[in-house]
């Protein structure tokens, strides 16, 4: 909460302009790179949102499943053609827009040691133009991942470095997952939502799950489901979790 409150006080425009002329006069990098990271669920990509929207910032985002090609060398190719995009945008725009780049382990990758397979080539050329951007941001940007070991903790930790700001999602305490319980699903009584949050600890986009899956119920069913039902869904939605199994590191 800290942290994001430091970033939309920063991201303000008038205090945005006058933190980038300081930098800028000073020779430092005037672009800021962020990395928002936890496990799925626990509101990262919404607090990106917010965080646009409350800073009155537009939103360019990646879809990282565009650049991956097939063909070797036209990956590198378009991310580089993002990158000139972005560029452009931040010239042209009369607010600097947020380049925001979802799930982004799929591309930000640390470098692969000693590559023999020509994928494994492209992808370290890939995360060498992505290195070499960051380093010369002149905008904001702003990634979010479930596998953040998957993009840092190499060696030199080159990708970590590029991210001034690394912001942590963890899952809500059992009081306040109680509150989220109640608040999706507003006919469960206190006690039925204390006894959901006490047995699992999800966070907020695996209660919205099982808050879908009770009005689906609901429209075929015609009543409510009971708390035996929602606790079969529960463990339902665990075993997804443990598959997942998110990579964590610390800062």
């Amino acid at each position: 909460g800290e942290q994001i409150a430091r970033l939309e006080n920063l991201l303000e425009e008038e205090n945005f302009r006058k933190v980038q002329e300081r930098l800028e006069s000073q020779g430092m990098p005037k672009g800021f790179s962020c990395v928002f990271h936890g496990c799925p669920g626990s509101g990262k990509t919404a607090s990106l949102k917010a965080l646009a929207r409350k800073t009155k910032r537009d939103l360019f985002w990646v879809d990282l499943s565009s650049l991956k090609s097939k063909w070797v060398g036209e990956s590198e190719k378009q991310v580089k053609q993002l990158f000139d995009t972005y560029r452009i945008l931040v010239r042209t725009s009369e607010r600097c827009p947020i380049l925001a780049v979802n799930e982004a382990d799929a591309l930000f990758n640390k470098r692969i040691s000693n590559p023999e397979q020509s994928v494994d080539q492209m992808n370290n050329a890939i995360t060498d133009i992505i290195l070499n951007e960051l380093e010369n941001l002149t905008g904001i940007l702003i990634a979010t991942t479930n596998l953040v070991g998957n993009m840092m903790g190499d060696r030199d930790n080159a990708m970590e470095r590029r991210f001034l700001y690394k912001v942590e999602f963890k899952t809500p305490e059992e009081p306040v997952r109680t509150e989220i319980w109640k608040s999706k699903l507003s006919d469960l009584t206190d006690e039925d939502a204390a006894t959901l949050a006490r047995k699992f600890t999800f966070a907020g986009g695996s209660i919205d799950n099982i808050a879908r899956k009770s009005t689906v119920d609901y429209v075929l069913s015609g009543s409510r489901p009971e708390l035996d039902t929602l606790i079969s869904w529960c463990e339902e939605e665990s075993v997804s979790k443990k598959k997942n199994n998110c990579s964590r590191i610390g800062f």
